[in-house]
Order: structure tokens, then C-alpha cells, then sequence
């Protein structure tokens, strides 16, 4: 997918979305006021440090527009490679556990990887929240991605793979919708001012598998296993 692909898509995401939130209509998740039971096994990439500094100070000037909401830590901000297993309450954390499978396949996939770069630039919208754009070069995310795909299905492993949609983006999320908005027109203004904001570059070096529930929350996230492309 090439970087206008991805502009057109992320465009048609924020077009459906901030016309929704005018009309304040957009998901407000209740199970983000308590202990998130809902887990699951996600293989995940982190941001760099020069994207992550400037990401804290866009995430300051965020929440004093809008502290009522579910704000990502520093430690949770990721960028989804693929759900192996999606997040739900019916998973037995137990079972979840049993991980060493998928270890043993994505160490297959990965062992000739070489690092690539994602761009961070501009915001884009789901009915749940707020998201920062990313633009890996060369479709190189996607790539690695069918790669994955075709090792986790070959391998007879049990996975949930794009059960709830196909991850095609390499977004993050750093903002979520607990509460209704209190200043919503503050929310807007802030969103169109800053709907082209650059967040730095980062090379990809590193990959980690994780036990996590819906937003990574640090306290519920249970490293698997984790990788260095060289």
C-alpha cells in the first residue's frame, strides 16, 4: 500500500468520524472506568524515542483540552503488527499463557527481517478515539504482515487473525472515549489545528509479543517474548 493509499484511507476514517463527533454521536467504552478483563496476545512495535517525546507534549496539550478521557501512558503507546489473538473477556488467561508456539513461528518469520521506517504525521479519527497516522516505507509493515499471516495459518496454531477487521494501518491510538466529551467544540478546534502535526520517524528494530489487554495498560501487559531485526 503506498503512502496515498494510506492518506486516502486514514482521510475517509477521520471524514466519517469527525462528522459523527459533530453530531456527538461516537463509542464511549464503559469497561475503561474499572480493571480491563478483556486480554489477548498482540505482536507490537514501539515508538522511538524522538516520535515518543514529541507524542508526550501533543498528549499534554491534549488532556487540558479533554482530561475526562482515556489517555495511552508512554509505556503503552504502540503500533499494532498483528492481533494474534484478539482481546476478549471469554480468553483464559491461563491459555493465554500456553504462548511459546507462536513464539517459536513469528522467530521463524522474523530471523531475516532487517529494520524499516514509519513516519508519524497527521491525525486521524474512529468512533472510539484518536489516532496518530504512521506511513511505513516501502509497504514494508504489510509486508511482514502477510509473511506472518500465512506462517500463523500454516502452522495449525489456534489465532483469531483479522477476525475483527484486517489490520492494514499503522496507526496508534493514543486517546480514547470514557466519558462524554465536555467541551466538545474545544476537542474540535484542537483536532483541526493539529490535524497535519508531525510526530518524527522511527526506525523499526525491535518487535515484541505480548500478553495485553485492550489499551496495553502496563499493569496488565505481560511480555512474551521480544525480537531486534538486524
Amino acid at each position: 500500500m503506498t503512502d496515498q493509499e494510506l492518506e486516502l484511507r486514514y482521510d475517509d476514517m477521520w471524514a466519517q468520524s469527525y462528522q459523527k463527533l459533530k453530531q456527538e454521536e461516537y463509542y464511549i467504552d464503559p469497561n475503561l472506568k474499572k480493571r480491563d478483563d478483556r486480554m489477548g496476545i498482540t505482536l507490537r512495535l514501539s515508538f522511538g524515542d524522538d516520535p515518543l517525546a514529541q507524542i508526550d507534549e501533543f498528549q499534554d496539550e491534549l488532556k487540558s483540552i479533554c482530561p475526562e478521557q482515556y489517555h495511552y501512558s508512554q509505556q503503552a503507546l504502540h503500533m499494532t503488527v498483528l492481533s494474534v489473538i484478539s482481546c476478549s473477556v471469554n480468553n483464559d488467561l491461563i491459555q493465554l499463557q500456553n504462548y511459546q508456539t507462536y513464539v517459536d513461528v513469528i522467530q521463524e518469520v522474523l530471523k531475516d527481517e532487517k529494520p524499516f521506517r514509519i513516519r508519524h504525521q497527521g491525525l486521524t479519527l474512529g468512533n472510539a478515539g484518536l489516532l496518530i497516522q504512521g506511513f511505513p516505507e516501502a509497504d514494508a509493515l504489510n509486508l511482514l504482515r502477510e509473511k506472518l499471516r500465512v506462517a500463523i495459518h500454516q502452522s495449525g496454531v489456534y489465532h483469531t487473525l483479522d477476525t475483527r477487521y484486517k489490520i492494514w494501518s499503522a496507526h496508534s491510538t493514543v486517546m480514547r472515549y470514557r466519558e462524554r466529551l465536555v467541551d466538545r467544540n474545544a476537542y474540535l478546534a484542537f483536532l483541526e489545528k493539529s490535524k497535519s502535526r508531525e510526530f518524527g520517524v522511527t526506525t523499526v528494530g525491535r518487535l515484541e509479543l505480548v500478553i495485553n489487554d485492550w489499551c496495553h495498560s502496563p499493569e496488565q501487559t505481560e511480555m512474551c517474548a521480544s525480537w531486534e531485526l538486524k
